[in-house]
């Protein structure tokens, strides 16, 4: 069995090598990612699928300076972003799927995450909490974006925020 030092060494030891994770179906996954996650500074795309039980995206998430596309899709109980997720300066496409409490967190100028992800070229929604459900009622504050199958691609850089 492995202890808390050996696991350590695995995600140091996979630093300069892994570009890409993909975590999917880990019900254990209690509260947050595994802390050994923040040593994959090379790391430059993140996807967490079917982890029912993740709450919290940690704040060392700052450390992956090279991630460029994250992914969250079904993690029904997680709540909120961290104030370490507006660093990611490389972070330029973040998709979220039917995370139903972090998508309206993440709605557009209201909600409470926005001003943490407002910075993110591409932000993908779905179903996006900026819209109503009926597809002819498009409201002008979809400018920029563009309807895939009723989840909306933004190019936040090219938006008028006011």
């Amino acid at each position: 069995m492995l202890n808390s030092d050996d696991y350590d060494f695995m995600w140091q030891a996979l630093n300069e090598r892994l570009q890409s994770l993909e975590l999917w179906e880990l019900p254990n996954i209690v509260v947050v990612l595994p802390e050994g996650i923040q040593h994959l500074t090379s790391l430059q795309q993140f996807h967490i699928k079917y982890c029912d039980s993740l709450t919290t995206i940690p704040e060392w998430i700052h450390n992956l300076k090279s991630l460029k596309r994250f992914t969250l899709d079904s993690c029904p109980h997680l709540t909120s972003f961290p104030e370490g997720i507006q660093s990611l300066t490389s972070l330029n496409k973040l998709y979220i799927h039917d995370c139903p409490i972090l998508l309206k967190r993440c709605k557009r100028i209201t909600g409470e995450d926005w001003d943490k992800i407002s910075h993110i070229q591409h932000v993908l929604l779905h179903p996006d909490p900026n819209h109503e459900e009926n597809e002819n009622s498009l409201e002008p504050q979809t400018n920029g974006c563009n309807l895939f199958n009723k989840s909306w691609l933004c190019n936040t850089s090219k938006r008028n925020h006011g």
